[in-house]
């Protein structure tokens, strides 16, 4: 993929993508998430050519509010596309680090020890906190 290309991405990340930790029941306790909304088919699609993941559409519960598209990925691919955008973040470049290295210490069959347990907790609350970050 182009330079161009990961930097038009990571701006759209940066103003419309949201970068999460969801919290999950059981063993593996939290995943890796990450999405963009647009009210137009075609940039979802074209981020889950490109990264792979799944399109959704969402129909709008407000009357004032439009029907979105939505990419999603997790996990692995969530971590390619976050390393592949990481120089051209601005905004959630923080962000980006923290699900990039929690995903990168994330086991496959959940956690060994409290500590990788705990690491992951705080992730998921670093990561939470910098979403509701007001930038000055």
């Amino acid at each position: 993929m182009k330079k161009t290309d990961l930097a038009y991405i990571a701006g759209i990340i940066d103003g419309e993508g949201c970068i999460h930790i969801q919290q999950r029941s059981g063993k593996n306790g939290y995943q890796l998430l990450l999405n963009v909304p647009s009210t137009d088919e075609w940039l979802p699609a074209w981020l889950n050519f490109a990264f792979g993941g799944s399109v959704f559409f969402r129909k709008s519960c407000l009357p004032n509010r439009q029907d979105v598209w939505v990419w999603q990925t997790s996990s692995n691919q969530a971590k390619a596309c976050l390393e592949a955008i990481y120089p051209y973040l601005r905004l959630k470049q923080p962000q980006a680090k923290i699900a990039i290295e929690f995903q990168q210490n994330r086991r496959r069959g959940g956690y060994k020890t409290t500590e990788e347990k705990l690491i992951a907790e705080a992730q998921y609350i670093l990561v939470k906190k910098l979403k509701h970050k007001k930038v000055v």
